[in-house]
């Protein structure tokens, strides 16, 4: 259910405002600082490794912050979330930033069967979603199949132990880096974990 269904512009600024003072103020405290250094690494990460032509898909973008940073850099990026009140807010913060629509789009879609064609995206942002699902196997197979072949994944998780179980993170990321297809090759040429 979609408890943000009927946003009003003035719900939208209030978001907007609320984020902004939570998650991006100057001011220390430790959800600002945590999600400030994660997001931070993310962006870095993209702009040392990913051209800007490369077309960038961002799945699970929820309130559309890496999406709308990395367009108005000038990536043409989509962001994916199953939540449309999310997609409606990203849309809206999207216009309030002026970033022009040439960069961004957002639109619905589940992780587990994404509307996007095969081989499509340069990159893939998996930022903090995995530990969310049931199935993080078939999210994976979805992430693999919109990805071009020499496409790059970028992967986050706050909570490992939620897909990992006794495993440890460097097992997993082992795991994700070793993958293979069913003719042998790498499943993920470029990934950063």
């Amino acid at each position: 259910m979609d408890a943000l269904k009927d946003l009003t512009e003035e719900k939208m600024n209030m978001m907007y405002k609320n984020e902004n003072e939570r998650l991006f103020n100057k001011k220390w405290n430790w959800d600002s600082y945590r999600y400030q250094e994660r997001f931070s690494l993310a962006i870095n990460l993209v702009r040392k490794n990913i051209s800007r032509k490369a077309r960038i898909i961002d799945i699970g973008c929820a309130q559309g912050n890496f999406s709308t940073r990395l367009a108005a850099q000038g990536y043409k990026v989509v962001g994916v979330d199953i939540r449309p009140s999310l997609i409606k807010y990203s849309r809206w913060k999207a216009r309030r930033m002026k970033v022009g629509s040439e960069n961004i789009d957002f639109v619905v879609g589940s992780a587990l069967a994404l509307p996007i064609t095969d081989n499509k995206y340069d990159c893939v942002l998996f930022l903090e979603i995995i530990e969310h699902l049931n199935r993080p196997e078939k999210a994976l197979a979805e992430l693999k199949r919109v990805l071009n072949e020499n496409g790059t994944l970028i992967f986050s998780t706050v909570n490992s132990f939620r897909i990992l179980g006794r495993k440890s993170f460097s097992q997993f990321k082992e795991l994700i880096q070793k993958k293979r297809d069913k003719r042998g090759y790498p499943l993920w040429k470029r990934a950063f974990i």
